[in-house]
């Protein structure tokens, strides 16, 4: 069966692969212990149900044309053994588990067996793969600590929020990164760092919007309180950005991308009919805030390019859509 049609039960046998039987016993409670599910063993489908981050690099593959299934099933495969390992990762640094040796030790394996499955999938030297995996982690582990200070002190303004988004969030496309610079043309990987950004940044406007209640009990503020907006300004964001995302992914044959970006877009806009103008108003606020202050430096400007339209809108259009 190939990869991308498996459960992440399943590939997370693959990704095992013949490690001792009482190391697997314990690495395969990982989810129960996560509290991602109530299993005894598995439950890693309990996680995300979203297929970009199941299957990324499927959603990359129209600038890959010359990636075989083999291949691809191949970065699948990678991508998947980067969520295992950076989910760990997240709940250590967020102190949600224990730093202690059972959990050092299922993160050092998982990371292991990342760079693995990468440098097989990718062919590249594993120094290399080891370099890029090693350096997208410690921007996760910064972009953590910076997190923890934006719930204490706010946000410097939309281009913070951004950056600190993308860094904490780049691990998760490295194998999709890696795939389109080995196998697509010269432009392929620009277009692909701009369109994966913006669909990352859009969920977690999403995600934190949705969060509001959690994060106000656990951390004493919540993300819209730290951007000094409404929830209901980042559902609009959300709501805009993926908007912009599906349009510009169905430009440059993203098929699959455009799809997901435009299926949310649309449930959001449906539930966000309930806003009014005001909250319109914030969103523009919000990511033009974002677009002037050049976020995303990692592909400033072709980001730009696609949020540009999202904070243009005039008072009165978004009176229009929300009134």
């Amino acid at each position: 069966m190939r990869v991308v049609n498996r459960s992440l039960d399943e590939s997370f046998e693959l990704v095992l692969g013949d490690v001792a039987p009482h190391e697997a016993e314990l690495l395969r409670g990982l989810p129960r212990r996560l509290g991602i599910s109530e299993a005894e063993f598995g439950g890693w489908d309990d996680y995300s149900k979203l297929d970009p981050m199941r299957n990324l690099p499927l959603h990359a593959r129209e600038l890959c044309p010359s990636v075989g299934d083999e291949r691809l099933d191949a970065f699948v495969l990678a991508h998947r053994a980067a969520g295992y390992a950076g989910l760990v990762i997240d709940r250590l640094l967020d102190g949600q588990v224990k730093d202690d040796e059972v959990w050092l030790h299922a993160a050092r394996f998982l990371v292991d067996r990342w760079i693995e499955l990468l440098t097989r999938a990718s062919d590249a030297p594993r120094d290399d793969v080891v370099v890029a995996v090693s350096e997208s982690l410690e921007r996760l582990t910064a972009a953590s600590e910076e997190e923890t200070r934006v719930f204490e002190s706010g946000v410097e303004n939309g281009s913070h929020y951004a950056d600190v988004v993308a860094s904490k969030t780049e691990w998760l496309g490295l194998a999709t990164r890696m795939m389109v610079a080995r196998h697509a043309d010269g432009a392929g990987l620009e277009i692909w760092d701009q369109c994966f950004a913006t669909t990352v940044l859009g969920l977690q406007l999403l995600d934190d919007a949705l969060d509001e209640g959690e994060d106000t009990a656990l951390r004493g503020r919540s993300m819209p309180q730290c951007l000094d907006a409404e929830a209901s300004s980042l559902f609009i964001a959300s709501e805009r950005i993926l908007t912009e995302t599906a349009a510009e992914a169905r430009r440059v044959g993203l098929e699959r991308l455009s799809e997901f970006a435009g299926e949310h877009a649309a449930k959001l806009h449906a539930a966000n009919r309930r806003f009014d103008a005001a909250a319109a108003l914030g969103a523009v606020f919000l990511l033009a805030d974002v677009v002037g202050r050049d976020a995303l430096r990692h592909s400033q400007k072709p980001v730009r390019a696609i949020l540009r339209p999202c904070a243009s809108s005039s008072e009165t259009a978004a009176m229009r859509a929300y009134s």
